[in-house]
Parts: structure tokens; C-alpha cells; sequence
């Protein structure tokens, strides 16, 4: 009994001497089709930046955010859509230090339950009807000669046709 007190002292002093993400909470249901704010808490000794990595369980990492500042306490992400909802989904801040390398800390295990629509690409070429036309073409068929151009109407054609 005296051991896991210990431990759980440990553990406390622990996640007292490091950033530590506070939101989400385990469980939470996060909706990236909207903006997102995680939120943490640092001590003096935490390094000044870190990335920020989305990891799910069962695939790989989104690489969230780079070179934010410890001490800023929280960072809002605006939309996230090109990953899957579902559960076991999990942040990660990453040290970009030379002294501290390596995970910093790990938020709880939360469910994205929406993820944005793929924004728009955006045209900036426009949209113009060209036609293109042949040389004129000529029937030798009677005893007058008539000229039909390649984009002509169907009447047209039908017209040069019974002729």
C-alpha cells in the first residue's frame, strides 16, 4: 500500500516539474470542423518552444503547429480535415530543443467526432469558349460548288447534303 503512495507522489511531482496539457481531458469530444483551443501549463524549467503533433492510435502523426511558445499556455488550431474521426486520439508536444529532446508531454485520449470540409481550390484561370474551325471544305458533287465551314450548323449540313 505504501508503494503506490509513493509512486503516486512521484507521479505528481513528476507532472508538476513539466508542461502538462490540461485540454482535452480524456474523453472529451473535440470538433475539428471548427476551431480548437488545447490549453497547458508550463514551469520555468520547460523549453521555450515545441511542435505540436496529433496522433491516433491507429495511424499516423498530423504535425499540428511549430515553434510555439511554452509560455503562451494554449494554442488555437482552425480547422483540421484531412484526418478521420473516432477514438484514441491523442497530442503530443514535442521538444525542437537540444538540451530537452524527444516527447514533453502527451494530452489524455480524446474522440474527434467532426473534422472540416477540404477547403476549396481556388480557380484563377477563367473559363473562355473558343471554337476552333477548319479550313472551309468544298463538294465537288453537282455542277456548283458549295463551301460548308467545319463548325457549321447541323442544318446547315443537311442543306449542303440534298444539294
Amino acid at each position: 500500500m505504501r508503494f503506490f503512495q509513493i509512486a503516486s507522489i512521484v507521479a505528481y511531482a513528476a507532472s508538476s516539474l513539466a508542461v502538462t496539457i490540461t485540454s482535452p481531458q480524456n474523453g472529451d469530444k473535440v470538433d475539428f470542423s471548427k476551431p480548437y483551443t488545447i490549453k497547458w501549463t508550463t514551469v520555468p524549467s520547460d523549453p521555450e518552444q515545441v511542435n505540436i503533433v496529433l496522433k491516433n492510435q491507429t495511424s499516423s502523426e498530423k504535425e499540428i503547429a511549430k515553434d510555439i511558445k511554452t509560455s503562451d499556455g494554449k494554442y488555437t488550431i482552425d480547422k483540421i480535415w484531412d484526418i478521420e474521426t473516432g477514438t484514441g486520439y491523442q497530442f503530443n508536444f514535442v521538444s525542437n530543443s537540444k538540451k530537452n529532446t524527444g516527447i514533453l508531454a502527451q494530452s489524455q485520449i480524446f474522440n474527434v467526432t467532426a473534422v472540416a470540409d477540404p477547403p476549396k481550390p481556388s480557380s484563377t484561370a477563367t473559363n473562355s469558349a473558343s471554337s476552333t474551325s477548319a479550313a472551309p471544305t468544298e463538294s465537288t458533287g453537282g455542277s456548283a460548288a458549295l463551301t460548308i465551314p467545319a463548325a457549321g450548323s447541323l442544318m446547315l449540313s443537311l442543306f449542303a447534303l440534298a444539294l
